[in-house]
């Protein structure tokens, strides 16, 4: 059973780790497929070769060719990816790759103004041909029709889309709270659940450890404090972070799903609430006083010593099992809990919403008109989109850890794994190299759990036990917040991200309520004077349209 978990534990990290795997307007026509394979090639008759992207600035190479998988790829389907860095400016990198027209074969990018100005440029190909070509069943078996109307440019298909959803696949969220396991024992474990409750809890924490942060955020870039997303999740049961409410990247907007309109976020009585109680935390020192300066190694150091009491932040499956293992391992008694969100006196906890999900995905894989064998390289993906390339990218190769399947296709451990020592087995790094992930992957991932429920580790548990406040809404929300460039509402959205940035560290700052009140009257007035009226029009236009594309009324 010791096995059983450690293998549970390495392999559970692929949808921690390779879920994080993962723009010039033309007027050149819609390219088509600049070559097709022969019609006896399959995937891994002959070799293939071609460079591959992801513009992403906190993406850095695998290393194609080093771990047991891609040397399998290499040896067993003829796979050879050049992988090109970003070199941490992805920005730069793309721009050059653009004006010097020197794109390379693949490109892993968001969708919106930047995806959708290649396609009409002409610099990426096509794809419908081989969507609807039977040779390839895997893609458009698991992508949702609807979804795939959604990701279309002028009726085109021009990406593959990447970690995308599906209705009845297992829902997770790794955005959460975790407490200090052995300090709230040691308080006598005191109720958690409304914000009154935290607030008594944390004046108890700064009485009696003074060497410990009774509330910690993670990372606030762009002015996102995620103890305070945290909180505005729990004021009512629509306040779902994602496509709208408190992240300042989003442009700060309410979402209704029920009456399918956006409206100000500064007429939500959360909104401002949560942000009254991340002031009243500081304010009392309940909260770590350097919220807009910590780097987020230095959060990391603190919950890995222990010194953190409560913390509520995105990646409690992440960076809060790292912190519970180092713990344990000096003291089986210490480490961290995830619990249920904490909430306003009144609501009902299980009526949350944190998330919301669709069937489009995270982004796309977008084949450029550079590429000399396009057909090929997409027969490629496909085949990664396959039951047999699921099961080799994220479990290695049959007859290495696994040799039978369940009944759910989910790869069963073998002996061989049981007896191999924990460092044997993470240096194989399975799932390292994922760059086509689905809703399959997390439905065998799912099914493979099962086979030995009582070990599935705390990661796995945590993202299972968060997923239950995520709802799977399709994709009605997709590309609201993507405005086309150098227009009115870009230039609004510009100036109301920075407005949010600087308002943000304003109210926790506040010294007063009466101070508090005003800046939140200030803040207001200055995105409605930088056009915010504006935003909400364009994003109510764009859900429209997307409700009559995906047939909902």
């Amino acid at each position: 059973m010791k096995n059983n978990k450690v293998l549970l534990t390495v392999l559970s990290s692929i949808m921690a780790t390779s879920i994080i795997f993962t723009g010039c307007q033309g007027t050149k026509p819609a390219s088509k497929p600049s070559a097709t394979a022969d019609s006896s090639w399959t995937f891994g008759s002959s070799p293939l070769e071609f460079s591959f992207y992801v513009n992403y600035d906190w993406y850095a190479p695998k290393g194609y060719g080093s771990t047991q998988q891609t040397k399998w790829l290499i040896d067993k389907e003829k796979l050879t990816v050049n992988e090109i860095s970003s070199n941490g400016n992805a920005a730069q990198k793309f721009g050059a790759m653009v004006a010097g027209n020197e794109l390379p074969d693949v490109i892993q990018m968001d969708g919106g103004a930047q995806f959708e100005s290649l396609a009409r440029s002409g610099k990426l190909v096509a794809l419908d041909d081989y969507v609807n070509n039977p040779k390839y069943p895997s893609y458009k078996k698991l992508v949702d029709a609807n979804a795939s109307n959604l990701m279309k440019v002028d009726g085109k298909t021009y990406g593959i889309s990447n970690w995308f959803g599906n209705k009845k696949a297992t829902r997770t969220n790794n955005k959460g709270w975790v407490v200090n396991r052995k300090i709230y024992k040691d308080l006598g474990s005191p109720k958690l659940d409304t914000f009154e409750d935290l607030y008594s809890y944390l004046k108890l924490v700064k009485a009696k450890y003074p060497d410990v942060v009774p509330l910690d955020s993670a990372n606030t870039n762009g002015g996102v404090v995620q103890v305070q997303n945290m909180l505005y999740v729990g004021e009512g049961e629509n306040n779902q972070i994602n496509f709208s409410k408190s992240d300042s990247n989003l442009g700060f907007a309410v979402a209704d799903l029920n009456k399918k309109q956006y409206t100000s976020i500064f007429e939500d009585t959360g909104f401002k609430d949560s942000y009254m109680w991340t002031n009243k935390f500081f304010r009392e020192k309940l909260m770590t006083q350097d919220l807009f300066t910590q780097k987020s190694e230095q959060f990391k150091e603190k919950l890995n010593n222990g010194k953190i009491a409560v913390a509520g932040f995105y990646d409690v499956s992440t960076i809060g099992d790292q912190a519970n293992k180092i713990l344990q391992a000096k003291d089986p008694e210490a480490g961290y809990d995830f619990i249920p969100y904490i909430h306003k006196d009144g609501v009902d906890v299980n009526k949350l919403t944190v998330d919301t999900g669709g069937a489009v995905g995270w982004n796309f894989n977008c084949i450029t008109t550079k590429a000399k064998e396009p057909e090929k390289i997409f027969a490629a993906f496909d085949w990664m989109l396959s039951d047999d390339g699921i099961r080799m990218l994220t479990y290695g190769p049959k007859g290495e850890l696994w040799d039978t399947l369940d009944a759910k296709g989910a790869p069963i451990a073998n002996d061989k794994f049981k007896n191999m020592k924990t460092d044997e087995l993470n240096a194989l790094k399975l799932g390292d190299f994922v760059p086509e992930g689905s809703w399959r992957i997390m439905e065998m991932e799912t099914a493979r759990e099962l086979q030995a429920p009582d070990t599935i580790p705390w990661a796995r548990k945590a993202d299972l036990f968060y997923g239950k406040w995520n709802k799977f809404t399709g994709d009605e929300l997709y590309n609201v917040g993507n405005y086309k460039q150098n227009s009115e509402e870009d230039a609004a959205y510009i100036a109301i991200k920075d407005l949010n940035t600087q308002y943000c560290a304003k109210v926790v700052f506040a010294k007063t309520d009466v101070e508090f009140n005003k800046i939140m009257d200030d803040w207001k007035a200055a995105v409605t004077k930088a056009g915010y009226d504006k935003l909400l029009t364009v994003r109510n236009a764009q859900w429209a349209a997307n409700l009559k594309t995906v047939g909902t009324k």
